[in-house]
């Protein structure tokens, strides 16, 4: 049921978090390998336990929500040290997902985008703790950032 105003709202939206977070645009393959100073890796898997994730989890028909993290602070051309989760529920129901702790003194998680949300532009912003579950609706995706903790 969208409204030519609501996907006009919703894709203005996705292009701007594409121009703010400079991960989203690096031309690079990004892998496991690269890693920031505090060894989060630049592209990173996580099942809803907030692990990472196994080859199990990729063989398990019924594994329908996934997080993927890309960290700017592991690419070396990036001007970016923030950290992107983006987490998808395919699942018909709603699924607990925990936020990882990710260590190096960042914050928790600030949701930027919920699709489940009438306006997902306009979702609260609201801030969780990492390693703590967050209830993801069914057959959405949320996208949070982690930022640095502010330098004393």
């Amino acid at each position: 049921n969208w409204k030519k105003h609501d996907l006009t709202g919703f894709i203005s939206m996705l292009v701007r978090l594409r121009r703010d977070f400079p991960v989203l645009r690096h031309d690079e393959f990004l892998n496991g390998f690269n890693r920031c100073a505090h060894g989060v890796p630049a592209i990173h898997w996580f099942s809803p336990d907030g692990k990472e994730m196994a080859a199990h989890h990729w063989q398990d028909p019924q594994a329908k929500c996934f997080g993927l993290l890309l960290n700017g602070g592991a690419i070396e051309k990036l001007p970016e040290n923030r950290r992107l989760l983006m987490v998808f529920n395919a699942h018909s129901t709603p699924v607990s997902f925990r936020l990882p702790k990710l260590g190096g003194g960042y914050s928790g998680w600030e949701q930027l985008l919920d699709t489940a949300h009438p306006a997902p532009e306009s979702a609260d912003k609201a801030r969780y703790p990492a390693d703590k579950n967050r209830l993801l609706p069914a057959r959405s995706v949320s996208v949070f950032v982690q930022n640095p903790a502010p330098a004393l």
